[in-house]
């Protein structure tokens, strides 16, 4: 995940042409006292082929956090909360991949993809989490990349709860003992209008205890509209467990194209360590998601 422009209300100015491919956009100030636009921080969302952490939305928590994009080797639990009209359930989360920076694989002149390594077993409070073959297409040719570490199950979310990841290493990679404690869990329970509409405010109210409440929405994407991809992050200052989303950012979606939008919400806790043998800094995370889709109104 890349951040194009960062821009801190109320008066900022987006000047961006989103990947999407919508016409360009033209500044836009805000300066509006009936919502919150002095506490929302906007970042537009763009995602290339050497980015390390592209994520799918409903079916990964990979959207946590900004900047993840400059860190190649991270560590992520998170609970995961659906509201979404044929599903509504949670599962915990479980990801780890360690990304070889130093020998690129190229393309054309350009970084395709980073190969990954094997670090044995890596545990999380006991359970050996899966290690699954990375493959991706260069040159016509499927190829492989290494390993990921991934693991999925039902869950009931706990704040504050210890979470130790073990990694076992390997003949360069030394092992590793690293815990992290789970963030406020965060529970959306009003949004008001029920549809977007890009003239009319969104007030959303949530239960969480994080100083920090990210939003991220996505839109669909792929073959048949399967999957979804990250367009906006709003990084919002909790200072009242709500916010009132502005037109101004809401016409910015591109409702015209499509008809449904994927709202996540997210309450994190992270931090970096040094593993020795390995050239980076490794990212640890715990997070809580809420995961809503949104439709377009008429």
């Amino acid at each position: 995940m890349k951040t194009i422009k960062s821009i801190t209300s109320p008066l900022f100015i987006l000047n961006v042409l989103f990947m999407w491919g919508c016409s360009d956009i033209q500044p836009v100030s805000i300066v509006d006292d009936s919502t919150d636009s002095e506490l929302i921080q906007m970042n537009a969302v763009s995602l290339s082929t050497d980015s390390l952490f592209v994520s799918s939305g409903v079916d990964s928590s990979g959207i946590t956090g900004d900047g993840n994009g400059k860190y190649f080797a991270r560590m992520i639990v998170t609970g995961i909360r659906y509201d979404l009209p044929l599903r509504s359930d949670s599962l915990l989360q479980a990801e780890a991949i360690f990304l070889d920076r130093l020998n690129p694989i190229q393309a054309n002149g350009r970084v395709n993809a980073y190969p990954s390594f094997n670090l044995g077993a890596i545990i999380l409070n006991g359970d050996t989490l899966p290690m699954q073959q990375r493959r991706n297409r260069i040159f016509g040719v499927d190829s492989l990349l290494g390993y990921k570490y991934q693991m999925r199950k039902s869950y009931s979310y706990e704040s504050g709860k210890i979470y130790r990841w073990q990694v076992s290493g390997n003949n360069t990679i030394d092992s590793a003992d690293v815990s992290i404690v789970s963030p406020s869990e965060i529970r959306v329970y009003d949004i008001s209008p029920k549809i977007i509409s890009a003239d009319v405010p969104l007030s959303i109210k949530w239960s969480c205890a994080n100083k920090i409440v990210n939003i991220f929405i996505s839109k669909e994407s792929g073959l048949l509209q399967k999957s979804w991809t990250p367009i906006l992050h709003l990084k919002v200052r909790n200072t009242k467990g709500e916010v009132t989303i502005p037109p101004k950012i809401l016409e910015i979606l591109p409702i015209h194209q499509h008809q449904r939008f994927l709202f996540t919400f997210s309450s994190e806790s992270r931090f970096t360590r040094s593993i020795s043998g390995y050239s980076d800094s490794v990212l640890v995370e715990a997070a809580s998601l809420h995961n809503i889709l949104m439709n377009v109104g008429p």
